[in-house]
């Protein structure tokens, strides 16, 4: 599969991991991957395209920043 990161909203699971934490102060997550993995342990909550950058950051990015 190949991925068009061209056309990618850079930027945009990092500003939700931030608003997730200014909403839920008693509840921060300390990184990107603890938030991911919230958002596929309750998916009924989130948006699908939430979901899918949760999904993209643990299978991509964190791979690769490893």
């Amino acid at each position: 599969m190949n991925i068009d990161f061209e056309d990618m909203k850079w930027g945009s699971f990092t500003e939700q991991f931030n608003a997730y934490n200014r909403q839920h102060p008693t509840k921060k997550k300390k990184d990107l991957e603890s938030f991911a993995k919230m958002i596929l342990k309750e998916p009924s909550k989130f948006q699908e395209r939430t979901k899918r950058r949760a999904r993209f950051y643990l299978n991509i990015i964190l791979p690769k920043k490893k």
